[in-house]
C-alpha cells in the first residue's frame, strides 16, 4: 500500500470476507471497504406485481376490481322479516389471481357490501378455484364471511362459507353469478351477480 493513501481497496486486503458472508449489513460493509462497490437490493421486492392491462390475458394470471351489482332471492318476502330484502346489494373488491393454467385458475377473493340483503354490513376475504370449460367456468369459493345477522345463528357475526358460481370472461370485463344455498335460513336461498373489471397482471406462477 502507498504511504498517505486514505483507505485500503480490495487489492490491499486479500484475506477480506464479503460482507453476505460476515452478517454485516449493507450500510456497514459499505463503511467498511469504501473501495469496494456493495450491490443494493429493492427493499420492497416482496410486494406483488401488477403490470396495468385493461384487458383480460388467457396465458397470465390477471387483478380485477369487483362490482358486486344484484342479488335475487328465491323468497324474498318472509312472514318473519319486517321488510322485503333488498336486492341491489351495491359492492366493492377485489379477484388477485394466483395462478391461471389450462385447466384450473386459483385466486384471493375479498369484497366489502355496505348495504346487503338485511341492509347491514357484510364483507368476505377468501380463496375461489375455478375450472375451465367451453362455454362458461365453474367454480367454489370458500370465504370467511362477516355479517350482523349471523350472530342470530351462531352467536357471532362471523362464520364459514362456500359459494358456487358460474364465471363468463369477455375482454373487458367477466361476468360471475354466485349462488347461496338455504343452509342457515331460506332467505339465503339467492344469486348473486358479480362484474368484474380486469386493471393488470399479476406476478402468479
Amino acid at each position: 500500500m502507498l504511504a498517505g493513501t486514505a483507505f485500503a481497496t480490495a487489492e490491499d486486503t486479500p484475506h477480506a470476507v464479503p460482507h453476505e458472508e460476515t452478517g454485516v449489513s449493507t450500510e456497514m460493509a459499505t463503511h467498511a471497504n469504501p473501495g469496494v462497490p456493495v450491490e443494493t437490493s429493492d427493499s420492497w421486492d416482496w410486494l406483488p406485481t401488477l403490470d396495468w392491462d385493461f384487458r383480460y390475458k388467457q396465458d397470465q394470471p390477471n387483478f380485477a376490481i369487483n362490482t358486486t351489482i344484484y342479488a335475487w332471492h328465491f323468497k324474498p318476502d318472509l312472514e318473519w322479516y319486517e321488510e322485503p330484502l333488498n336486492e341491489w346489494t351495491w359492492g366493492v373488491g377485489f379477484t388477485y389471481e394466483l395462478h391461471r393454467g389450462e385447466d384450473f385458475i386459483w385466486a384471493v377473493n375479498a369484497d366489502i357490501i355496505p348495504y346487503d340483503s338485511t341492509r347491514d354490513f357484510a364483507a368476505d376475504i377468501g380463496t375461489s378455484i375455478q375450472w375451465h370449460n367451453p362455454v362458461v367456468d365453474v367454480g367454489a369459493q370458500f370465504m370467511v364471511l362477516y355479517k350482523r345477522n349471523f350472530e342470530t345463528t351462531w352467536g357471532v357475526p362471523v362464520g364459514p362459507a362456500l359459494f358456487p358460481y358460474l364465471h363468463r370472461e369477455f375482454d373487458y370485463f367477466a361476468l360471475r353469478i354466485y349462488w347461496i344455498p338455504p343452509v342457515r335460513a331460506a332467505s339465503d336461498n339467492q344469486v348473486i351477480f358479480q362484474v368484474q373489471i380486469p386493471i393488470g397482471t399479476t406476478g402468479g406462477y
